[in-house]
């Protein structure tokens, strides 16, 4: 076996906690770093499990109340996924912590990227999709998980009343399956236009 020499953290180095870090139990460890002068950045995505609780399990709920807590206490600075969620962060540790000490942590934002550039362009698109995409018709896609906050079902409401004009419209929904979603899976699956004007893949 070889010998694997121990990482050894100093002031000059950052700790970025990705987002869903709060199904982790690193709370002893990230208080050593931070005392050890290590910067700490948490990156978080939103802040919806606290303000649109309806659209998440309880127990996310209360799992990422706690997380936070303690994340706005052990980080130095956040990095969010937009402007808006910067700003949402930037409020919510104010509430919490009190205006002097948010301003003592830094906050900036990023934005997801596709990398299409890692796409091979040898690759065959399948005929079924060839033929949708080259109809002389326009085709929408929602690319998320299937759950509430998402609105899926109120994007079919709103395709259902284009169908009945007699559009020629495609609605695509693509993403995995996530919670609180049996009932528009049902209608889905069931829907007339399924596999015609309305296509899922998960």
């Amino acid at each position: 076996a070889g010998y694997t020499r121990p990482l050894v953290l100093t002031s000059q180095d950052t700790l970025v906690l990705l987002d869903s870090s709060w199904h982790t139990n690193f709370g002893r460890l990230v208080s050593r770093l931070k005392g050890q002068g290590v910067v700490i950045v948490a990156v978080l995505y939103d802040l919806i499990p606290l303000t649109h609780p309806q659209y998440c399990d309880r127990n996310l709920c209360k799992v990422f109340e706690r997380w936070f807590a303690w994340v706005i206490q052990a980080s130095d600075g956040f990095l969010t996924i937009s402007q808006t969620a910067r700003d949402e962060i930037v409020q919510a540790v104010s509430d919490r912590l009190g205006e002097s000490s948010a301003k003592q942590r830094w906050y900036n934002h990023f934005y997801l990227a596709s990398e299409l550039d890692k796409k091979s362009l040898h690759g065959r698109v399948r005929g079924k999709i060839q033929r949708i995409f080259s109809q002389d018709s326009a085709v929408y896609l929602l690319v998320s998980t299937l759950e509430p906050r998402k609105n899926h079902a109120y994007a079919l409401d709103a395709f259902e009343k284009l169908w009945a004009q007699d559009s020629k419209a495609t609605l695509f929904f693509i993403g995995r399956i996530g919670w609180k979603c049996d009932r528009l899976l049902d209608r889905i699956k069931n829907h007339p236009a399924l596999n015609q004007k309305l296509f899922f893949f998960y």
